[in-house]
């Protein structure tokens, strides 16, 4: 069931409006946050997020088709030997997809681990930058993020592939 009014403004952050403005570009915006701040139809609506990307091995969100938002489900366990990777390729397509056209809301159970471990990458991959780099910039904007050891290990050998060209 889906929560109408539940404020979710510490649980979530837009997170590329910086970019956004050295871009100079219209594309919208990029949100991470938990499943309680996709569950918040006020606050979606709110932010006009009109796509949820959600990385859950569980999700129960069932969006109204009145509510007119695209709702992508990855289903991805928060565990140390998950490979992320294919979830990646998948998430950073559908990332750039969908920004062109509307606000994208990224999320986990938590908003601290899947969801973010996607966005760092997201960051490394679009803007060229390293995993130190992306993490750094993600936990300024969302200081509570906590990828799981196996991801930021995922994360860091797709570092060093995106060095050698590979990624």
């Amino acid at each position: 069931m889906l929560n109408k009014d539940y404020d979710i403004s510490s649980n979530w952050i837009v997170i590329n409006q910086m970019i956004k403005n050295l871009e100079n570009t219209s594309v919208g915006n990029l949100f991470l946050g938990n499943i309680w701040s996709a569950k918040s139809l006020q606050t979606l609506n709110k932010y006009n997020i009109k796509t949820v990307l959600s990385i859950c091995d569980f999700c129960d969100l069932n969006y109204d088709e009145n509510n007119q938002i695209n709702h992508v489900i990855i289903e991805a366990k928060d565990e140390p030997n998950y490979d992320l990777k294919p979830d990646i390729d998948k998430c950073l397509d559908l990332i750039d997809t969908f920004l062109q056209k509307s606000n994208i809301l990224v999320h986990c159970q938590m908003g601290k681990s899947r969801s973010a471990s996607i966005v760092i990458a997201y960051f490394m991959k679009k803007y060229q930058i390293n995993f130190d780099s992306a993490y750094k910039q993600v936990l300024k904007l969302k200081p509570d993020i906590n990828p799981n050891n196996g991801f930021i290990q995922q994360l860091k050998k797709m570092d060093a592939l995106q060095k050698n060209k590979k990624f």
